[in-house]
């Protein structure tokens, strides 16, 4: 059993979707999939951009915490009871 972590782009199977390994490309090695609805896949190997991701959003707080967005010293102290 195998479970694909991200949606195709070809849209050929979601997130989540389930399958089983059936054979293999001969010329590539590339694992076939057999999905629950019948459709088979040849897998092939993805680039994932986390570590972009992960830079545009330590920018994007950077900027944020440079603009004051989210600085509460302005607020006075105290104990925070949550309730309003």
């Amino acid at each position: 059993m195998v479970m694909a972590v991200k949606n195709s782009p070809q849209k050929l199977y979601a997130n989540g979707s389930i399958g089983t390994v059936v054979d293999s490309e001969p010329l590539t090695e590339y694992p076939v999939v057999e999905f629950r609805d019948g459709r088979r896949v040849t897998m092939v190997p993805d680039v994932w951009g986390i570590a972009r991701r992960r830079a545009q959003t330590s920018e994007h707080f950077s900027s944020a915490a440079a603009a004051g967005v989210g600085d509460n010293s302005s607020q006075k102290s105290g104990n925070d009871t949550g309730c309003g």
